[in-house]
């Protein structure tokens, strides 16, 4: 305990009880009585020995009340403080993290992660609002849920009870978590932690936050930096778990024929120890393969990794691929993936521009039939200046269209692709990191259209929808790159036209806490979305072709269902696991940060005991009065 002004109470020790005991030893000056009896003369008798004064003090309850009232009203003035392990007054907001490294069963008797968070969010709970006369004003607190998206659960509240529901009602994701967004979230509601109050709110006071997480939080560095809040980290978790994970999974067909499938999936793992594992593949559910791997042990932080191919298949139709690894490790769910390949590409193609021979051949390969027709399913088009392109799926080289969506800067230059998206149908297939371009055309690319590769130059490939029909643009000839030589460009072509006439979607592989994105039919109503066999959504867009719906926050097959024209239709998507963000769930790189985190033995309180000393020395005054009284 201590004591901010120790003088002032030695003074105040040193002058009043001594007048305390003067008052008890001083003679009081009473009148004359006879009695009429002698048994009241005892009584008298004691009376007169209380006159006397300067005598010997005798033993009394009221004084010895008197004495502790007056201890404790000098130690009140004193303001005495006690340190406590009891968290800080004020605001305090309970980030809790239901990533998907928090599904890691690594706790006692197989508790996950985020168990073990739970309870330590409980025991904050318990000591930031105890309900005793020691603790005080135990302040607000807050609850947010960590996944993609911040969520809270519980807004600032000094009701225990609904904190604690709040932390009952979470759960835990596939998808994977940030707190930059988080901790914006909680300066906002600091500053105003209850709106129905805003005149009461008073000055602004930051509030300080609490983690629960087993530190694999991808921006915790970098928004933790200069933070001008207390933060306190409960980590969770064992330093000695690492994990394996089907890292992707997909279906290449081949461009000669397109009936056949050639499965493949990527298998990654960051143990230190190379380890020997199965890779099973399923086609439909149906269990088809299965390879026998050795995993090369993690180095320099990185994981090994292994590509496996699976024998090729002979399918036409829409697939579902499932690739898992067995047996399974303390973070099962990712050692499981699935891809939906669509059917073989086929239907009628319109050439305009020039092209080049060589894109002619290449998409004869693919087993488009090139006509000129006036209801084209697919035209491919290499433009010299800008042109308008009719309103069928298109695939164009060179000059962009004429377009709301993507426009050319500048004139053409040499460059190499950089980086692709590994996530969209269009690119997801093929690598087009290095290849040379002799001739390319930078793209200014507005909001709406998605960047599917990047060069030295900006933007070069580009996918949007225009009126609700697909696009994609490659703003360089193929013949002027050194893309054709490969076979990545066949497998380009493969995907851009399932995705364009249909077959495949922004939706077909996507990440758990992305958007689902689908395109559906203009008539499309009475849509739904499944999950596990039940619906968990309805939806009634303005615009079906672009049909939004999210984020899907678990890993897994999800059915969009729809009525048109055509009757009762539904499209399978698979939802996985994000797995180079969240497959790591080793602890060490937790302790970066630990000149910007506390520890929770950090997490002490100091509270004033001024208030309780001044109220036990009431309550010990109406006790001695009270003695007093009866004694009367």
């Amino acid at each position: 305990m201590m004591v901010a002004a120790p003088w002032l109470a030695f003074v105040l020790l040193a002058l009043l009880v001594p007048a305390l005991l003067a008052l008890w030893i001083l003679r009081l000056r009473r009148a004359r009585v006879r009695v009429p009896a002698q048994w009241l003369w005892v009584e008298a008798r004691e009376d007169l020995r209380a006159e006397v004064p300067f005598q010997k003090l005798r033993w009394s309850v009221l004084l010895l009340l008197q004495c502790i009232a007056l201890a404790l009203l000098i130690l009140a003035a004193a303001r005495p403080r006690v340190t406590l392990d009891m968290g800080r007054g004020g605001r305090t907001v309970l980030l809790v993290d239901t990533s998907a490294s928090m599904r890691t069963r690594d706790g006692a008797q197989g508790a996950t992660r985020f168990d073990m968070a739970l309870d330590s969010a409980r025991a904050a709970v318990d000591r930031l609002h105890p309900g005793s006369l020691l603790a005080g004003n135990s302040g607000r607190t807050m609850v947010m849920a960590l996944g993609a998206q911040p969520r809270i659960v519980q807004p600032f509240t000094d009701s225990r009870a609904l904190l604690l529901r709040a932390l009952d009602s979470m759960y835990v994701g596939d998808e994977p978590a940030t707190i930059g967004e988080a901790l914006d979230l909680s300066s906002a509601w600091s500053a105003v932690p209850d709106p129905d109050a805003m005149e009461d709110a008073g000055p602004a006071r930051q509030a300080r936050i609490e983690l629960f997480s087993d530190g694999r939080l991808h921006d915790l560095e970098t928004a933790v930096e200069g933070l001008d809040r207390p933060l306190v980290l409960h980590r969770v978790g064992d330093e000695a778990t690492t994990n394996r994970a089907v890292a992707m999974v997909g279906g290449t067909r081949s461009p000669e024929d397109p009936d056949t499938l050639r499965p493949w999936a990527s298998v990654m793992h960051w143990g230190p120890e190379a380890i020997t594992v199965d890779v099973r593949l399923a086609v439909d559910d149906a269990a088809v393969a299965v390879r026998r791997i050795e995993l090369p042990a993690a180095e320099d932080g990185a994981a090994g990794r292994v590509d496996v191919l699976f024998p090729s298949l002979r399918v036409a139709h829409e697939v579902l691929l499932r690739a898992d690894i067995l047996p399974h490790d303390l973070l099962p769910e990712d050692d499981t993936a699935a891809a939906i390949v669509p059917a073989s590409t086929g239907g009628v193609v319109e050439l305009l521009g020039d092209p080049d021979p060589l894109l002619v051949r290449a998409v004869q390969a693919i087993g488009m039939d090139v006509l000129s027709s006036a209801s084209p399913d697919l035209v491919v088009a290499v433009l010299s200046e800008p042109a308008t392109l009719p309103a069928v799926p298109s695939l164009s080289f060179g000059v962009p269209p004429v377009s709301a969506f993507v426009r050319g800067i500048g004139s053409p230059v040499p460059a190499t692709i950089a980086t692709s998206d590994p996530r969209h149908p269009v690119s997801r297939g093929s690598r087009l990191s290095g290849v040379r371009v002799d001739g390319v055309i930078p793209l200014a690319v507005e909001a709406g259209a998605r960047v599917l590769a990047e060069a030295t130059v900006g933007a070069v490939i580009v996918a949007w929808r225009e009126n609700g029909v697909p696009r994609v643009h490659v703003s360089f000839r193929p013949e002027r790159s050194s893309w054709p030589l490969t076979e990545d460009f066949i497998t380009f072509l493969v995907d851009a036209s399932a995705w364009l006439v249909g077959l495949a979607d922004e939706s077909a592989t996507v990440r758990a806490g992305d958007m689902l994105e689908v395109a559906l039919p203009v008539d499309a109503e009475q849509i739904h979305v499944r999950f596990d066999g039940k619906v968990v959504g309805r939806l009634d867009p303005i615009d079906p072709s672009r049909t939004v719906w999210g984020p899907a926050t678990q890993a897994g097959i999800y059915d969009v269902g729809w009525m048109s024209a055509d009757g009762e239709q539904s499209k399978r998507i698979a939802v996985s696991m994000p797995v180079l963000l969240e497959g790591d769930v080793r602890l060490g790189e937790a302790a970066a940060h630990a000149t910007l985190i506390e520890q929770h033995d950090a997490a002490r309180r100091s509270v004033p005991l001024w208030a309780f000393a001044v109220s036990m020395a009431l309550i010990t005054l109406v006790l001695e009065w009270w003695i007093w009284a009866r004694r009367q």
